[in-house]
């Protein structure tokens, strides 16, 4: 029998303490949810950033606007972007996002997960997560269990208490899910910007 390692405290789960991935199955595939790391939050948080820069520099392209005008809404934009941070209202209104909730499915999925393209085996892309996950329950789904294996407050950035540590979802007892609404039909309004900012 192989006994615990003696740095890790025996009143905490080794699955816990080592955030160990998790088992979801999809349309009968099953696939490996990884936690989400702080690099994978500050990714979030600079395509936000990425976003609201995109959308300005779109926005100048509007031949009404004076040289002045269109100085001042790049201005306006980077302004934003640097104030932009997990936790105030445009970041949770992005993570409440389709595209929001891809990215962070994106990031935890793509860590264990392959795709067969000819004879190659390749790192999911965004575009195969959203073919993947065809509805908004099912992206809520795998970025609980990333940002509960993680520790995250994705609201915040913030470690969560430890009692709140374990995960959000039971390991052992992975949700079986039979999407039925396709996210590709979600409304553009629940996307509070226009998604061209960082890709990947």
């Amino acid at each position: 029998m192989v006994e615990p390692t003696k740095d890790v405290k025996q009143d905490v789960p080794i699955s816990t303490a080592t955030a160990a991935p998790s088992e979801i199955t999809i349309d009968g595939k099953d696939y490996i949810v990884s936690k989400l790391t702080l690099r994978d939050l500050g990714y979030i948080e600079q395509w936000m950033r990425d976003a609201l820069v995109a959308s300005g520099r779109e926005n100048i392209k509007d031949p009404e606007l004076t040289n002045s005008e269109r100085q001042l809404v790049l201005k306006e934009a980077y302004a934003a972007a640097a104030q932009t941070s997990l936790g105030n209202d445009f970041a949770s209104a992005m993570l409440e996002s389709i595209e929001g909730l891809l990215r962070l499915a994106w990031l935890s999925l793509r860590k264990e997960n392959m795709i067969i393209v000819g004879k190659n085996a390749c790192k999911l892309t965004l575009d195969n997560v959203a073919e993947i996950l065809h509805s908004r329950d099912v992206l809520l789904s795998i970025v609980d269990m990333a940002a509960g294996l993680s520790g995250f407050d994705l609201a915040t950035g913030d470690a969560l208490p430890e009692k709140e540590n374990g995960g959000a979802t039971d390991s052992a007892n992975p949700p079986k899910t039979n999407p039925e609404q396709p996210a590709q039909e979600q409304s553009s309004a629940d996307s509070p910007m226009p998604t061209t900012g960082a890709q990947t």
